[in-house]
């Protein structure tokens, strides 16, 4: 997932679905006007600490550890630039930073003080990296990555390392024919295996209105366990995915990249069998989305659209259990074209992060699972900005925002809890 967290939480979805309003709070703002274009978000799992790390492709970037509850700075940390995934091991603190820009792919690891543990040029040829992920409980850090460019490549690498730093394996993946997409990647500690998702099309386009999904699984040695090619069967598309450990499934959510498509959902077991697939339109052109899975294995699918959002939820075996879509900016304000979306499972809460259009200021709109809006904060005031990330701390339900004011050169860094 694209500097997301994968959430199984402790709670059903449902609960929320017959729970009072809970209005949300700020409970600190950290304004800084740092180089870049904002700030992406991932938070410490184990005490609700957040790291950001500023968005600059040339020069240097700064990673800041934030206090989760006061917002103050722990430490700053400059690293070369270039850099464009963060995210958290909870076990130890550790940072695993990924980028590839305009370079082979590049690692860089601090501890939990800040300190820099490993900056490697690793040598892996990645055009961009699609996807970090780390994994809490063997330590494994993957990163996924085109071949030849973003979104029109000939391949995709994916590359693991251990707590330690050592290369857990790197291997690469090409189609038969024609040009791919790699989009997404999930660690699945209980069967020691990895999970990569993309997209493969023709080269001629034209013959190319539906592209193939692919699914691969790799062991943690690297070893190919299996692939699953579905030809012909989702419209150009970015890919999200959610993992089911306790049930074994993988889910991918297809978000159109077209108008007037449908979003699809595709289910998978650990072993690459199709379980179900869904099909809908909620909503007109897409713009971010977001999938996850609840204790009692339900998938809960969001797809935003400026000034609308579509909220569902499927049960393990595929039957829709509710579908709303709400209201996700001011009225007469068609909302961004770069909305953030993050899933609580365990609130049973979906939250959405939309600029204000012509007026000033961002608001974070959240919802229940039954589609009513339970808080609507109002996380900067600034003119011409842009939401950047948004990342949530599973325990205590904190959402935190980051936004860019491109004129003032302004980043706001918002902590929002119930």
């Amino acid at each position: 997932m694209r500097s997301s967290i994968a959430l199984v939480a402790a709670a059903a979805l449902v609960v929320g679905m017959g729970a009072p309003a809970q209005a949300y709070d700020v409970q600190w703002r950290d304004s800084s006007e740092l180089p870049g274009d904002g700030q992406v978000l991932a938070v410490d799992q184990a005490d609700g600490d957040v790291l950001a790390m500023t968005v600059l492709f040339q020069g240097s970037q700064v990673v800041r550890r934030l206090d989760g509850r006061t917002g103050a700075v722990e430490w700053s940390t400059e690293v070369t630039g270039g850099l464009t995934s963060i995210e958290v091991d909870p076990t130890d603190g550790r940072v695993v930073l990924a980028g590839a820009y305009q370079r082979p792919l590049r690692m860089v690891v601090l501890d939990r003080d800040g300190q820099v543990l490993r900056d490697e040029d690793t040598g892996i040829a990645m055009s961009s990296v699609a996807d970090l992920e780390v994994d809490p409980e063997s330590g494994l850090a993957c990163a996924l990555g085109p071949v030849g460019g973003k979104r029109d490549a000939s391949g995709w690498v994916t590359s693991c390392w251990d707590r330690s730093g050592a290369l857990a394996f790197s291997r690469g993946w090409r189609p038969r024919e024609g040009l791919t997409i790699a989009d997404e990647l999930l660690i699945d500690a209980e069967r020691d295996r990895v999970y990569v998702a993309g997209t493969t099309r023709r080269v001629d386009r034209a013959r190319s209105k539906r592209q193939d999904l692919v699914l691969l699984s790799y062991d943690t040695g690297g070893a190919l366990r299996w692939q699953k090619r579905k030809s012909g069967v989702v419209f150009p598309s970015r890919l999200e995915a959610a993992l089911d450990p306790a049930r074994g499934r993988i889910h991918v959510l297809a978000e159109p990249t077209t108008i007037r498509q449908p979003t699809q959902l595709f289910s998978f077991d650990a072993r690459g069998r199709s379980r179900f697939v869904r099909s809908y339109r909620d909503v007109g052109s897409t713009f971010e989305s977001a999938v996850a899975v609840t204790p009692k294995g339900d998938v809960v699918a969001v797809v935003a659209a400026g000034d609308r959002t579509s909220i569902r939820t499927y049960r393990p075996s595929g039957r829709l259990r509710t579908t709303h879509v709400v209201r996700t900016a001011d009225r007469g304000n068609p909302g961004s074209l770069i909305p953030q979306v993050a899933i609580d499972p365990v609130r049973g809460r979906v939250h959405v992060v939309n600029d204000r259009g012509l007026a000033r200021g961002a608001v974070l709109w959240s919802f229940n699972a039954a589609g009513r809006r339970t808080s609507s904060v109002l996380v900067d005031t600034a003119k011409s900005l842009f939401p950047v990330s948004i990342a949530l701390h599973a325990d205590s339900g904190t959402v935190v925002t980051s936004t860019h004011a491109w004129r003032e050169g302004l980043d706001q860094v918002v902590s929002v809890c119930p």
